[in-house]
């Protein structure tokens, strides 16, 4: 006796509310005498990966990727202009201290270095809020679009079940193997008298039709 999984494009344990999730144990020696039953054999994982590389769902997570990259090089365009900035500063108080200075005086010159010196002060702070700003922005888009592409995905894979149990009402197969139905380390299916097809590429090309 064997028993072999059959899916209505589901893997094994899905909750997908499928009219064909169950298991067929059969006797191969008596195998001959049922009727020809015609299977459909699909990889499921893959049809949604390729459907979703077309999909109009897949143009507009792009979009916001490039959004997220325009943002993220504004970002380190403004970095860089402070860093500059403040390298110029540094580099100007990086001299000897002018005499008003360093007697207490209140000339130009002393107004002048306490002028960088409030200015180094707050470009290092810009600096600083700029590095946590541009952290917090890339953590929060990433997670954004992590759960974009996970909706995308989970819609894709409904709709493609939805149209595989059309396809099956239509007669077009009686049952449905997803790949996972494979036996392990042997890439077959067990030895069945059945007609079977990957659908993966007609289902595809019907998905893919405006």
């Amino acid at each position: 006796m064997e028993t072999l999984p059959v899916l209505a494009a589901a893997r094994r344990g899905s909750r997908e509310p499928l009219n064909l999730h169950v298991s067929i144990t059969m006797n191969q020696s008596v195998s001959g005498l049922m009727p020809p039953r015609k299977a459909g054999l699909i990889d499921l994982d893959r049809v949604v990966r390729e459907y979703q590389t077309s999909s109009r769902g897949q143009a507009e997570l792009e979009a916001g990727r490039q959004r997220r990259d325009r943002e993220l090089r504004e970002r380190e365009n403004r970095m860089r202009s402070l860093l500059s900035r403040l390298a110029e500063v540094e580099s100007a108080l990086n001299v000897p201290l002018p005499v008003a200075v360093v007697t207490g005086g209140l000339g130009q010159e002393a107004a002048d270095w306490e002028g960088l010196m409030r200015e180094a002060a707050t470009l290092r702070a810009q600096v600083a809020d700029q590095a946590r700003g541009t952290e917090v922005f890339r953590l929060r888009r990433a997670a954004q679009l992590e759960d974009a592409e996970s909706r995308l995905r989970r819609s894709l894979r409904a709709e493609v079940l939805r149209h595989l149990q059309e396809k099956a009402r239509q007669g077009q197969f009686d049952f449905l193997l997803d790949t996972i139905a494979l036996i392990p380390g042997t890439g077959s299916l067990l030895s069945l008298d059945t007609e079977t097809a990957d659908v993966g590429p007609e289902v595809l090309e019907e998905l893919r039709q405006p």
